[in-house]
């Protein structure tokens, strides 16, 4: 398994900040304690999924790299927001190959399981998009032609609307709550083949009645889809560098 540094890099492909960035919030965590990593360099402790996801909450859950770490612990907080009858009974309606995701996990449990098989959602992502576009057209329902449609308008601009992706994680910044999307958000009562669940802090999740308030009317999403995913998995399974022989190796004396 690779040490902190490959998570690092592969973030950085995906992610449009600098690498210094992420390092410095990767070193933020680090020194928290909120990934295993002790020691700096080849002798780091080898990362593990869980601590891929560390380092995703934390990069993602804050607009500011100050909060990255106090989002962090946020984050490993949230909860799934208590299933009515509808949301029960598709879960247990999920397809064989999302087994696991049938049990209720915390947002920073089913993080970790989305990185392990990132690989296997990449596949699904593939057929999924390949199965709806077949779709599109006289049988489309409105909601999906106007969302179809503002997709090709985006792209008509060069640029990808998270709306296009059927793997989608969005962040609450600063770590306020989430979202976990397999599959198009219009067809959530008519598709088998998806999974859907929000997070909330636990006392939110919890509150279904009684008085709310207000919800803030400026908003800051961090999404991520499944490239940054597989980049995460890929480095977590990335064999540690190891110190080679020194250029000069010291004579033994003689």
């Amino acid at each position: 398994m690779a040490r902190l540094p490959a998570l690092v890099e592969a973030l950085a492909e995906v992610d449009l900040r600098s690498h210094a960035t992420l390092n410095h919030i990767a070193r933020l965590v680090r020194d928290a304690g909120q990934i295993t990593s002790t020691k700096r360099g080849a002798g780091g402790a080898k990362m593990e999924y869980r601590d891929a996801a560390t380092l995703l909450m934390a990069a993602c859950g804050d607009i500011n790299p100050l909060g990255a770490v106090a989002a962090a612990k946020r984050m490993q907080a949230l909860e799934p927001i208590p299933a009515d009858a509808v949301r029960a009974m598709q879960r247990e309606d999920l397809p064989a190959h999302f087994d696991w995701l049938r049990e209720p996990t915390s947002f920073a449990t089913t993080l970790t399981r989305l990185i392990e098989h990132a690989p296997q959602l990449e596949t699904w992502e593939a057929a999924y998009q390949a199965g709806g576009a077949e779709g599109v057209g006289g049988g489309a329902s409105e909601a999906e032609f106007s969302v179809t449609r503002a997709i090709s308008r985006f792209a008509q601009g060069g640029f990808q609307p998270g709306l296009s992706k059927p793997v989608r994680v969005i962040f609450y910044a600063p770590g306020i709550a989430a979202e976990i999307h397999l599959g198009w958000v219009w067809d959530d009562l008519t598709e088998a083949d998806a999974f859907h669940e929000y997070y909330a802090a636990p006392q939110a999740a919890g509150q279904v009645e009684g008085p709310h308030e207000p919800a803030p009317d400026v908003m800051f999403p961090v999404e991520i889809g499944v490239r940054t995913l597989l980049a995460l998995h890929h480095a977590v399974n990335q064999k540690p560098r190891t110190r080679g022989p020194a250029k000069n190796p010291r004579k033994p004396n003689t």
